[in-house]
């Protein structure tokens, strides 16, 4: 990006509210975002990296989930606001009222606090992307995943110079794939 001299500024938003700040023009764009969380943005068509939700938990004799359906007897942390794609997304909106199959944290250091709740067994489980519990692997194991899907960078509607910056980001995308095969 340098070459073409593209600078950036990397704001940490709450997810909900950055999605928000870009769909407004009060942020140009998003590093890490899926068509589904925003559709309105403008999306470049080479993935910048990918994700992959997983269940973990810091209790070690804790039994793996095969799959979802076994969750109905236990209880999971999530974050507020926050999309964790199929399955994990249609059991947490059939069952949000219910206290005993979820707890919503808010604010931050939310890996930490999750690792502590399933140590102190107040949750079984918690939902989070394995590239952001890769540092707390030694604490923790995950148990069940779902398959790897690819982060885009989506631009705001507003911003004027999506479709250039979208170009030169997906052209430099594929030469760098392409020098590593």
């Amino acid at each position: 990006m340098e070459k073409n001299n593209i600078g950036m500024t990397i704001d940490f938003l709450p997810w909900k509210r950055a999605i928000k700040s870009v769909q407004t023009g009060e942020n140009d764009a998003l590093l890490t975002v899926v068509l589904e969380e925003a559709p309105s943005l403008s999306f470049t068509t080479v993935p910048t990296m990918s994700y992959r939700v997983c269940l973990f938990s810091g209790n070690s004799k804790i039994e793996e989930i095969k799959n979802i359906t076994q969750l109905s007897k236990k209880r999971i942390g999530i974050a507020s606001q926050y999309g964790y794609g199929a399955p994990f997304d249609k059991y947490i909106l059939e069952n949000k009222n219910n206290k005993d199959r979820i707890l919503t944290l808010f604010g931050g250091n939310l890996v930490s606090r999750f690792i502590l709740l399933t140590q102190k067994k107040r949750i079984s489980y918690f939902l989070e992307d394995e590239n952001v519990v890769n540092f707390y692997r030694k604490k923790i194991k995950s148990t069940f995943c779902t398959k790897k899907n690819p982060f885009f960078i989506g631009f705001s509607p507003l911003y004027i110079n999506k479709e250039k910056l979208i170009k030169i980001l997906d052209d430099e995308a594929l030469r760098e794939d392409f020098s590593r095969n």
